[in-house]
């Protein structure tokens, strides 16, 4: 899968929430089949109990026992918005909690931000009312009545406990709290030193628009031109000519599509991408009947990118059509009113060619906001060092960490890293490894990102942890959920609005594809030595295309999540 792909999946699995449960954006992917799996239990119950007698706790023995001595074990929950998957990660962590020592509970929200939240956690500040409300807009799914319960449950839990629990973040969304972090320290340091980060702050922050998703399309635009249907299939080839300046992070390139249908993707990365001219071809294999031809060019980066008209050559007689670029169609943003379009796009004399071409020009402030940022470290680092030896080392590392966090939200925002798990993985790992070194991490976040699949979270944890890595997907079959609605017209502090879980949607991964004929809600291990092997069951059971876990908890029916109680 390109770069290009993976991103595409990734924003589609996580959006489509208002229409879909779970919705990896696969056409045809296999799924697993709960009644082929190992070794399954009964859920015995959702709701945490202070007290719960041994007896009723058998299911989450079994859950224990799965996942062995991992150090840090990941929940997905298959869509945002349910009170049940929230009040049931409370009961499975509180259980590990008094079972097997777990002592930090990470959720899928910012990391500056829930650093707030620890500190009632830890008795610090009681204003937990006022700190929900405050919370970012993007994060309202997490910020309801069930996380209000598991949090006093936490903060009582402290009073008495010889090592303190924590709450905690692994997602990098509130880059001006980050950068706030930062600059109260270092101006703690040297007034004159936080006066310039605060100025190269700002200058960071510059492209605005860190919101839900950057526009992770970039500059896209489509050329349609209709092909009569032949006397017989024939091949098709597509020449590019692309050059670019300024292209020192990012991809160009072409797609080309065939009545709706992706046929062909050229995926140019930077380093391919020269300043003179360089042809490329796609050969479009035999098309059957007539249709609509799209050919869509798109510029994801920072510099300039030029494309000359694509030439289309038509079977063997070898006529050739050089397609129109002032017909040319931008696609729009998929949220207008939270995202900004980086680029321009105008036509340029080529004197080279003779001709006019196409140019894409990305907005020079995406450079400055990651040039501002990478001094924003440098600074710190000297700060950091010069003052090594006065400053308390918990301090040190959360100092460094408000920085990098401010830069992944960089980043991201202008596509010079487009695939966000790599900054989960990254921040779950620094929780895991120095905030909490000697802790074991139980963490909450969407399936799509805790499960083992390449480019996911979960795939660059199981790598560095291997073992000590588990991930436990919870699985709704049918209820109801609050989330945001049409993308289109999503602004900013948009209401949740409720959706219905419709179990018979094959594309609803609970509901479709992995509920036992004897239905219930239940546990299950795809763990090896809990199934038949996998090389004996690729595609069809277990880690499939669809889903890559170790754990799956199939809840049968979910409540949508609450609102705080006043």
């Amino acid at each position: 899968m390109s770069k290009i792909q993976l991103v595409t999946v990734l924003v589609v699995s996580a959006l489509a929430q208002s229409a879909l449960t779970y919705a990896s954006g696969l056409e045809g992917a296999t799924v697993v089949d709960a009644d082929g799996a190992g070794e399954q239990v009964r859920l015995l119950a959702t709701e945490p109990s202070p007290e719960a007698p041994a007896g009723e706790s058998t299911d989450l023995a079994a859950l224990a026992s799965w996942i062995g001595d991992a150090r840090v074990v990941a929940l997905g929950e298959s869509v945002h918005g349910t009170h049940t998957l929230h009040a049931l990660t409370h009961r499975i962590f509180q259980y590990f909690v008094t079972k097997l020592g777990f002592g930090v509970l990470a959720l899928e929200i910012d990391q500056v931000y829930a650093a707030k939240l620890d500190e009632y956690v830890q008795g610090g500040r009681s204003d937990l009312g006022s700190l929900l409300t405050e919370g970012w807009y993007g994060s309202k799914s997490y910020y309801d009545q069930a996380l209000v319960t598991l949090l006093e449950w936490m903060r009582n839990y402290n009073q008495t406990a010889e090592d303190p629990i924590h709450i905690a973040g692994f997602d990098s969304k509130q880059p001006e709290l980050a950068l706030e972090a930062a600059i109260r320290f270092a101006s703690r340091v040297s007034a004159s030193t936080g006066k310039e980060l605060s100025i190269l702050a700002n200058e960071a922050l510059r492209p605005g628009a860190f919101g839900l998703f950057p526009n992770v399309w970039g500059w896209t635009g489509a050329i349609s031109t209709p092909i009569p249907e032949p006397s017989e299939p024939r091949d098709i080839l597509l020449e590019v000519r692309v050059r670019a300046e300024g292209l020192e992070y990012g991809s160009a390139g072409v797609v080309v599509s065939w009545n709706g249908k992706r046929q062909q993707v050229l995926n140019l990365e930077s380093r391919d991408v020269g300043s003179g001219w360089a042809a490329h071809q796609l050969e479009i294999d035999a098309l059957s009947g007539g249709g609509t031809l799209e050919v869509a060019l798109y510029h994801r980066g920072n510099g300039s990118v030029w494309f000359d008209r694509p030439v289309l050559v038509l079977g063997e007689s070898g006529t050739s059509e050089r397609l129109p670029l002032d017909e040319i169609k931008v696609r729009p943003l998929m949220m207008p009113k939270l995202q900004r379009m980086d680029y321009r796009h105008d036509s340029y004399f080529e004197k080279d060619l003779g001709r006019e071409v196409l140019r894409v020009v990305a907005d020079s402030t995406l450079d400055q906001s990651l040039s501002a940022m990478s001094e924003a470290e440098r600074l710190m680092g000297e700060v950091l060092e010069l003052q090594a030896g006065e400053l308390v080392g918990t301090e040190v590392e959360w100092a460094r960490q408000t920085v990098r966090l401010a830069a992944q939200a960089v980043h991201w925002r202008t596509l010079l890293e487009t695939n966000r798990d790599v900054h989960l993985a990254e921040n779950l790992r620094w929780l895991a490894d120095v905030a909490f070194s000697g802790r074991r991490v139980l963490a909450l976040g969407h399936t799509s990102h805790i499960e083992r699949r390449p480019g996911r979270m979960g795939s660059f944890l199981a790598e560095a942890l291997a073992e000590e890595y588990r991930a436990v997907s919870m699985l709704a079959g049918a209820g109801s959920y609050r989330y945001f609605g049409d993308v289109a017209s999503l602004a900013p502090n948009p209401p949740l609005q409720e959706f219905k879980i419709d179990p018979e949607d094959p594309r609803n991964l609970a509901g479709g594809s992995f509920r036992r004929s004897q239905g219930g809600s239940y546990l299950v291990s795809l763990l090896p030595g809990d199934e038949p092997s996998r090389q004996e069951r690729t595609g069809t059971v277990g880690r499939s295309r669809e889903i890559d876990t170790d754990i799956v908890i199939f809840v049968e029916l979910v409540e949508p999540l609450r609102d705080l109680e006043p």
